[in-house]
């Protein structure tokens, strides 16, 4: 019934589950080739938009036309890790000494990753790519379209290497449609890839998934990690994944930043609130019980602490005001107090160039 439910949507659903292997690979370039030729900006509200119209058709990058962005581009360069260099050697036999619960949220955290980060990768390589102009824009995106497929082939190889049995590897490696939470989640996204809703709103859904519906699952993984597990792999690649989504969650906001049509903020906050409460449902099901002293009531309020940390970084006012509940990911939450790119990576820095990992938060918050 699932499988039927998914086959009525859109195409650009039909292409997302290719790339799950749901469907049968022959229909891949007539999905491909219906997505190019119907990915038009037909809204009003949008044909005004500098980046969005732009038809200057510039092969040459230089003059610049947004140093801002270009730098960005210039910092996710820098960024670039790859899967080899995370050390997965011993993460099963860590994950066998786990509690059942924790092995069922480890799975089912992963499971999310996997998709979603296919989810972006699609929807930049379909949609962002074709609805934004400029060439310093397009750089960023082609870049962080890479990164995504060095997500997802990071998680689905820990998924692979941690789950021996079989069937138990299968309902995770498709647990957006074994798990309703998940499943919910992840039609939310996919219904926001839809190119006739407004840029705007396709924008700051993709900004969401990047910034608030992966927060809870990497403060619950570096919570795990506080606590002294042993999955080095699992540490490793959150460490590394979360700065590589913090600059994409930083570049939404600063693409949205550059729209002249905004939302009205009644709207933007009929978004946000749908969408925590999809994340609350998730935390709700992944943490039915309380995973080593972190509970579902804990992590909806970091949704929520995340959430209005967004708001005010596209200049709304909040909704929830609420304080952050894990200290230790003051970090992440790139309060003024930490910058969430001077993080080190690895042995060494995470950076491979001299570039100043500077996009800090003056504002109080």
């Amino acid at each position: 019934m699932a499988l039927k439910k998914i086959r009525e949507k859109s195409d650009i659903f039909s292409a997302i589950f290719i790339f799950l292997g749901i469907k049968h690979s022959h229909h891949i370039f007539y999905t491909f080739r219906q997505m190019s030729t119907s990915n038009k900006i037909t809204n009003s509200a949008t044909v005004q938009e500098e980046i969005l119209t732009d038809d200057d058709k510039r092969f040459f990058l230089f003059p610049l036309k947004y140093p801002e962005t270009y730098k960005m581009y210039k910092l996710h360069k820098s960024m670039f890790w790859d899967t080899p260099e995370i050390d997965m050697v011993n993460d099963s036999k860590a994950y066998e000494k786990l509690d059942k619960n924790t092995q069922k949220f480890i799975g089912m955290v992963l499971s999310f990753f996997s998709s979603a980060d296919a989810v972006v990768m699609c929807n930049i390589n379909m949609n962002f790519l074709n609805d934004i102009k400029p060439l310093e824009h397009q750089m960023f995106l082609s870049w962080q379209a890479g990164a995504e497929s060095v997500h997802q082939e990071t998680y689905s190889l820990l998924l692979e290497s941690i789950i021996k049995d079989e069937d138990k590897r299968n309902e995770m490696i498709h647990g957006v449609l074994n798990f309703n939470c998940l499943k919910r989640k992840h039609e939310w996204v996919l219904d926001h890839m839809d190119p006739k809703k407004p840029f705007a709103e396709r924008l700051i859904a993709f900004t969401i998934l990047e910034g608030i519906f992966f927060s809870s699952a990497f403060a619950s993984i570096y919570w795990l990690a506080k606590q002294g597990i042993e999955m080095y792999g699992l540490i490793q690649s959150n460490r590394a994944i979360a700065i590589d989504e913090g600059l994409h969650y930083k570049f939404g906001c600063h693409v949205y930043g550059q729209l002249k049509n905004k939302l009205s903020q009644e709207r933007i906050h009929e978004i946000m609130k749908e969408a925590c409460e999809i994340e609350e449902a998730c935390c709700k099901e992944e943490l039915d019980c309380a995973l080593i002293g972190m509970n579902h009531i804990l992590m909806t309020q970091y949704v929520h602490f995340v959430a209005d940390r967004m708001l005010v970084d596209i200049g709304y006012d909040k909704i929830w005001n609420v304080e952050n509940p894990f200290e230790f990911m003051n970090l992440i939450a790139q309060t003024k107090k930490g910058n969430f790119f001077e993080i080190g990576y690895l042995l060494g820095e995470y950076s491979k160039s001299d570039i100043e990992h500077t996009f800090s938060i003056d504002e109080d918050f």
